[in-house]
C-alpha cells in the first residue's frame, strides 16, 4: 500500500493509554467524558496539512473563552479497511484547539469508526492517507507492516526512521507531504 499515488500521510503513535479510546471506554470514573480523541500537537505544524487531506469545511458552534462561536472543522469521507478485507465509510472530523488545551487539534469520537487496533504487531500508528485521486484512508501502520515490507519503500524507510527513535511517554505524531515535498515529526 501507499507508495507513489499519495499525496500525504498524517500519523499519531498509538499509546497503550491510547487503545481504550477505540472502544469509548477511556474514562476510569462513572461520571463521564474522558479524552476519546486524538490530539495533534502543537497545531499550528497541523492545520495545513489536515486542511490539505480533509477538504470538506463544517461550521459548528462552540465556546470558547466563555463566548459562543463558530469554528471550522475539516471533514471528509474515510475508508476504513477492516482485517477480513471488507471497508466501511465514515466522516471523519479534525477540530481546532478548544480554549482548554489551545496548542491541540483533534480527531473527535474515534469510538465510532470501528477501527481494529493491530495486537501484538509492536508499536503502531493510526494514519489519515490522502491518495492522489483525493481518497482518504483511515489505517494503521505497525512494527510488522515495516519488518514485512508489503508497503511502498517510501513509507517504510520513513517509518523506519520514526520507529528507530525509542517509545516515550508523548505519541510520536507528524506527517509526510510527497504533493508539498515536506515533512515533520515531533517525537
Amino acid at each position: 500500500m501507499a507508495g507513489a499515488n499519495v499525496k500525504r500521510i498524517i500519523f499519531r503513535e498509538v499509546m497503550p493509554g491510547d487503545l481504550r479510546k477505540f472502544t469509548a471506554t477511556s474514562a476510569d470514573s462513572n461520571t463521564g467524558g474522558g479524552a476519546r480523541d486524538f490530539r495533534f500537537t502543537p497545531f499550528e505544524k497541523f492545520d495545513g496539512v489536515f486542511a490539505r487531506a480533509l477538504p470538506g469545511r463544517e461550521k459548528k458552534p462552540r465556546v470558547r473563552n466563555g463566548v459562543r462561536t463558530s469554528v471550522t472543522l475539516y471533514t471528509a469521507d474515510v475508508s476504513i479497511p477492516k482485517k477480513n478485507g471488507s471497508a466501511s465509510t465514515r466522516e471523519l472530523r479534525f477540530e481546532p484547539p478548544t480554549t482548554a488545551r489551545e496548542g491541540e487539534g483533534r480527531l473527535a469520537q474515534l469510538s465510532k469508526f470501528g477501527l481494529e487496533p493491530p495486537a501484538g504487531e509492536g508499536r503502531f500508528f493510526l494514519l489519515i492517507i490522502e491518495d492522489a485521486s483525493a481518497n482518504v484512508i483511515l489505517t494503521f501502520y505497525s512494527e510488522q507492516d515495516l519488518a514485512s515490507g508489503q508497503w511502498h519503500s517510501v513509507v517504510n524507510d520513513f517509518f523506519k526512521k520514526v520507529l528507530a527513535t525509542p517509545q516515550k511517554t508523548n505519541a510520536n505524531q507528524g506527517f509526510i507531504d510527497f504533493e508539498k515535498h515536506t515533512h515533520w515529526i515531533k517525537y
